[in-house]
């Protein structure tokens, strides 16, 4: 379903987009939204009628189950409440003995519902081992930015 953002906020690292598509349209909640390029912006958190509520990787709430291609490593992609992360995410819950580095490209694992498998999210920026922890995290930039999401694609 092709959609039209309505209200993005905030503007620069948005976290929740207002479509023109609702529930008339066949949006539902738990629905996954992409960018035109098919990159990950997030998923509908709620429709009315005739407009929808997308809740994007940004927001502090967001927690998407992710995999690392090149080395198969799994992970969760998690949104930031800190503004000194932005425009970046958090990758967290990698092995300690992590082979990602990097550049690496981070897609949507598909071992939870929420999300199909094989969605680009975006590349890894840092990797950060931990002394007290038992994993290793790190910082994702995603491929999605505030500029290419005035249009989206709604997929079930």
């Amino acid at each position: 379903i092709y959609v039209s953002a309505k209200s993005i906020s905030p503007w620069v690292f948005p976290s929740q987009i207002v479509f023109d598509k609702g529930t008339n349209n066949g949006v539902k909640p738990g629905m996954t939204v992409i960018n035109n390029e098919g990159y990950l912006i997030g998923r509908i958190f709620s429709a009315n009628e005739n407009s929808s509520l997308c809740v994007t990787l940004y927001h502090p709430d967001t927690k998407v189950s992710a995999i690392i291609p090149r080395t198969g490593e799994l992970a969760i992609v998690e949104g930031v409440s800190l503004s000194s992360f932005y425009p970046y995410l958090k990758i967290k819950f990698l092995p300690p003995q992590c082979k990602a580095i990097e550049g690496d490209i981070v897609e949507t694992s598909g071992l939870t519902k929420l999300f199909p498998p094989s969605i680009r999210i975006g590349t890894i920026l840092k990797i950060s081992s931990s002394k007290t922890e038992p994993f290793t995290e790190g910082l994702i930039k995603p491929f999605f930015t505030n500029e290419n999401i005035k249009t989206a694609i709604i997929i079930k």
